[in-house]
């Protein structure tokens, strides 16, 4: 399979500007959200600026600080992590309603909206006094009842990472990914680990029902690959240790009704593979892919810098320094 680029969404016309966009989402609708830095871009099924419902405060459809959306079929749910509520736009930007969390809780990432339930994934700073070390940091499943209140931890993974304390600087380097995204409107796919396992939260049960794997060919360690650093001080970096293989998964995208599962494994000429699953575990084909530049040579992240939605992939790229959305055909899509 190849990509073919149909059009991109550039800031040169002046009603709008990337800033640092970090998250795309595509509504069933076809309506597309840009999450960027203090900003939340609306364009419409013809990549027209339809507006940016971003706005500093903390009255009616205001915020500080945005805590992430989710995109329904005929409403965007948008997350405030500061003042905390959760809000309902229409896609023509109009505010519907908004509800205040009478609990106060941090690092959340809205996920999911069902069954009256709003559906974070949470971690949290890890206390500790060592400058340097390789801990189990736990990521939840969180819930919150549409009053507000009722906020419940459903499930936790533990993801292997590496943390530096330091007063000249600090920060985290995840070593195993935790990739999580929806499926179907009720499922949570998620990954957690080094090596090719999977699960998936239910929803409607509450807690992981199922998990699958696939027989893989691990990928070994590559010295020259860039990784991430921490600023412990001037002039003072520290990089993740080596390790004897690659992590298998390197990302999770939803087409709405499959997972696609973006693996370690590349080839020169075919670009990435990626393999095929429903929600029940089955695999269902596998194919390779080149991605955009960009996106192939991530490491690790926890932005969703791309989507899928029918026919077209959607990427958050920059050229000559300059960020833009692409939009690209899957070419020979089965």
């Amino acid at each position: 399979m190849t990509l073919e680029e149909v059009s991109r969404i550039t800031d040169e016309g002046g009603k709008f500007y990337f800033h640092r966009p970090h998250k795309i989402h595509i509504a069933p609708n076809g309506v597309i959200i840009v999450e960027d830095w203090d900003q939340l871009l609306l364009f419409d099924q013809n990549e027209t600026f339809r507006g940016n419902l971003f706005k500093k405060g903390e009255g009616p459809g205001e915020m500080q600080y945005l805590g992430g959306c989710l995109p329904t079929k005929n409403y965007l749910i948008v997350h405030s992590s500061l003042p905390s509520k959760i809000m309902w736009f229409d896609y023509q930007g109009k505010l519907i309603k908004e509800m205040r969390l009478k609990v106060r809780a941090r690092f959340l990432s809205l996920l999911l909206f069902y069954n009256s339930r709003y559906y974070f994934y949470q971690f949290a700073w890890p206390a500790g006094k060592k400058e340097t070390e390789i801990i189990d940091l736990l990521y939840k499943i969180v819930s919150i009842f549409t009053g507000g209140e009722e906020f419940t931890t459903l499930a936790s993974f533990p993801v292997k990472t590496l943390v530096a304390r330091s007063a000249g600087g600090g920060g985290l380097i995840p070593l195993a990914q935790f990739l999580i995204i929806s499926l179907k409107g009720r499922y949570l796919c998620l990954t957690h680990t080094s090596e090719y396992l999977i699960k998936v939260f239910d929803a409607q049960a509450g807690k992981v029902v199922r998990q699958f794997r696939r027989r893989y060919s691990r990928v070994k360690w590559d010295k020259k690959k860039k990784r991430p650093t921490i600023l412990l001080g001037p002039n003072k970096k520290l990089s993740p240790p080596a390790r004897k293989y690659e992590n298998d998964i390197y990302h999770l995208l939803s087409t709405g009704k499959h997972l696609w599962v973006i693996t370690s494994q590349r080839e020169k000429d075919k670009g990435v593979l990626i393999d095929v699953f429903d929600v029940s575990g089955r695999y269902l084909d596998c194919f390779y892919l080149k991605l955009p530049q960009k996106q192939e040579m991530l490491y690790v992240t926890f932005t969703k810098m791309m989507a899928v939605a029918g026919e077209y992939l959607y990427s958050l790229e920059s050229e000559a320094d300059l960020p833009l959305l692409k939009k690209y055909r899957l070419v020979n899509l089965k």
